[in-house]
C-alpha cells in the first residue's frame, strides 16, 4: 500500500491554524460478485429438494403451490434443515396414530387432539399437531424440514402463538415425529400468483373446490357475489350460512366460477410457514423404544362395530363449541377447526381433499 501525504499550506506564522489533514490515498481492489440471480435460485432449488421425502407418494391430481412461489414463502425463514441430534435409523422411525393415542391421549383424528386431564397430569404434553400430506402437501416431510400450512378464505393469516408438536403422515399408518414448530402468518397469494401456476395446478384447485362438499363455504360466497352484484359482508355470509346449512352446498357453482374468484382476487390461499425451532430427541427416543412392544388393540368384531351404539355423532358445530376459541387468528374467518374425518391411520381416497376450509367463527367447516 502507498501512502502519499500533500503538502502543508502555510500562511506566515498561522501555519498552526491552517495545517490541513493529510490525504490518504491507497491501492485497492474492488471484488464484484459473480453469484447470480439464477445461481442463488439453483442453491435455492437444491435445499428444497432436500425438503422431499422419497417415502412419501405423492397424488396424481393435487393442490400445490408452484415451486417459485413455494420458495418465496420458505425464504425469510430459511431453507436448511433443522440439525438434530439423534442417530438416524431412531429419528426416521414412524409410529402409529392409534399408538400416540394410546400413550399420550387425545382422539386419533383430529388435527390438533385435546389431551385429557389424566394423561396430561402424566407427561405435561398437550401441544400435539397432526398433518395428512395429502391435505397439506406442503407440511414438513422430513424431520428439521421448514413447511407451509394453508387453507382458503378471504383474511390473511393471523397469528399462531404455539409451538406445536408435529407429525407429519409419510404413509398409511405410518406417523412421523417432525420436531417442534412455530407457525407465523406468511403472505396470501395474490391474484398474480395464482395466475402464475401451471393450468392444471389452477385447475386441480379449482375443480376440487367446486365439487367437494367441505369447500361450500366458498362456494356460498361465490353465489353470493354473483345474487349481490357485490362482495358480501362477513355477517351476509354468516346468514346465508346458517339458513342454508345442511340443505344446499352450491354446487351449481363450477370450476370455471371458482377460477375467475381466484384470478380476480375474490377468493385466495391463506399461508402460515412452519419453522423447526427445537427437536425432542428424548421424546422420540422414548416413543420409537416402547412401540417396540407396542401391541395394538384387536378390531372389534360382530354384532354393533362402527355403528357407535349408545353414542351421538358430534356435529361439526357442536365439535367447534367443544373446542376453544381460535388461537391463530383474529379474524372472522378463520377458526381453530382443520380437522377432516380421515386425518387418522386408515387409507384415504386418492381423490380426497388437501387442504380443510376454516369456515368462520360462528359456522365452522363442515369437514
Amino acid at each position: 500500500m502507498a501512502i502519499k501525504r500533500e503538502a502543508e499550506d502555510s500562511d506566515g506564522g498561522a501555519s498552526s491554524l491552517s495545517t490541513k489533514r493529510p490525504r490518504v490515498f491507497m491501492d485497492a481492489v474492488v471484488i464484484k460478485s459473480t453469484t447470480s440471480p439464477l445461481d442463488v435460485k439453483k442453491v435455492d432449488n437444491e435445499k428444497l429438494a432436500k425438503l422431499k421425502n422419497p417415502k412419501v407418494k405423492k397424488k396424481k391430481t393435487e393442490c400445490t403451490l408452484g415451486p417459485d412461489i413455494l420458495r418465496d414463502r420458505l425464504c425469510p425463514i430459511g431453507l436448511d434443515l433443522y440439525p438434530i441430534m439423534l442417530d438416524k435409523a431412531t429419528q426416521d422411525a414412524p409410529v402409529s396414530r392409534e399408538y400416540i393415542s394410546h400413550h399420550y391421549g387425545g382422539d386419533p383424528q383430529s388435527t390438533r387432539p385435546r389431551i385429557g386431564r389424566s394423561f396430561f397430569e402424566k407427561h405435561g404434553l398437550d401441544d400435539f399437531m397432526f398433518l395428512h400430506l395429502d391435505y397439506q402437501p406442503h407440511a414438513p416431510a422430513v424431520p428439521g424440514a421448514p413447511g407451509i400450512f394453508f387453507s382458503v378464505g378471504l383474511k390473511p393469516a393471523g397469528p399462531w402463538p404455539e409451538v406445536q408438536r408435529v407429525f407429519s403422515r409419510i404413509a398409511s399408518a405410518c406417523w412421523l415425529y417432525m420436531g417442534q414448530y412455530r407457525l407465523q402468518p406468511g403472505r396470501s397469494l395474490t391474484k398474480e400468483e395464482w395466475a402464475s401456476m401451471t393450468p392444471k395446478v389452477r385447475n386441480t384447485w379449482a375443480g376440487t373446490l367446486s365439487t367437494k362438499a367441505w369447500g361450500w363455504l366458498t362456494r356460498l360466497r361465490i353465489s353470493l357475489r354473483g345474487r349481490l352484484k357485490r362482495e358480501p359482508t362477513i355477517a351476509e355470509v354468516e346468514a346465508e350460512a346458517e339458513e342454508n346449512e345442511g340443505t344446499s352446498k352450491y354446487f351449481e357453482i363450477t370450476a370455471e366460477d371458482v377460477g375467475r374468484a381466484f384470478l380476480r382476487g375474490e377468493e385466495t390461499i391463506i399461508v402460515w410457514t412452519m419453522k423447526c425451532v427445537e427437536y425432542d430427541a428424548d421424546f422420540q427416543r422414548t416413543l420409537v423404544e416402547k412401540w417396540q412392544d407396542w401391541v395394538p388393540r384387536p378390531k372389534g368384531k360382530g354384532k354393533g362395530k362402527g355403528k357407535g351404539k349408545g353414542k351421538t355423532r358430534k356435529t361439526p358445530a357442536a365439535k367447534a363449541k367443544a373446542r376453544s376459541p381460535s388461537h391463530h387468528s383474529d379474524s372472522d374467518e378463520e377458526v381453530d377447526l382443520f380437522e377432516h374425518p380421515n386425518n387418522s391411520d386408515e387409507d384415504i381416497n386418492p381423490q380426497e381433499v388437501v387442504y380443510i376450509h376454516p369456515g368462520t367463527r360462528s359456522r365452522p367447516s363442515t369437514g
